[in-house]
């Protein structure tokens, strides 16, 4: 018997923040929102019970403990926040997400001096309409690619690493 998770490959996928469709334009990526809608459907059979359990006396007052825990909890981790800001670590995660993605979707453009960080991606959206962002300007914080922007930062896409089994050989 083999194990599978030794005949595995891997690849990186840029999926939209708002959508979830892929922003990559390849065969090889796709999304099911069927899935996750089953998932959220699924959660609702025990709302109800948890509902009740949070009404009684000592229900609000182990809601009110477990809030400021978590309260408390999510600030910490607001400012521990994985954050890839040097223009060499996001031109590498760019061009790993180029290599598996359709070039009339997704392109980075790279300068041929490496020295000039000049480089540009290109992503087409659903429309077909072209979007450029430079390179310089890009930035990863836990997974989400953004882009700085004079008034907002944008978020682009979410980035995640599809493992898939690799071929019999």
């Amino acid at each position: 018997m083999t194990s599978a998770a030794g005949n595995a490959l891997g690849y990186y996928t840029l999926t939209d923040a708002a959508t979830g469709a892929s922003l990559l334009g390849s065969a090889a990526v796709s999304t099911s929102a069927a899935g996750a809608a089953g998932l959220v459907a699924s959660t609702g059979s025990g709302l109800g019970a948890a509902g009740a359990a949070l009404v009684s006396p000592i229900g609000i007052a182990v809601g009110v403990v477990l809030a400021v825990g978590v309260a408390g909890s999510e600030g910490y981790c607001y400012f521990k926040d994985e954050r890839i800001t040097e223009y060499d670590d996001v031109l590498s995660v760019v061009q790993s997400l180029a290599a598996n993605a359709d070039p009339l979707y997704f392109e980075l453009i790279e300068p041929s001096t490496p020295l000039a960080k000049q480089a540009i991606l290109i992503i087409a959206d659903s429309t077909g309409a072209f979007t450029k962002y430079e390179v310089a300007k890009l930035y990863i914080v836990n997974g989400a690619l953004k882009y700085r922007a004079p008034l907002r930062d944008k978020t682009i896409g979410n980035i995640s690493l599809d493992i898939v089994p690799a071929a019999a050989e």
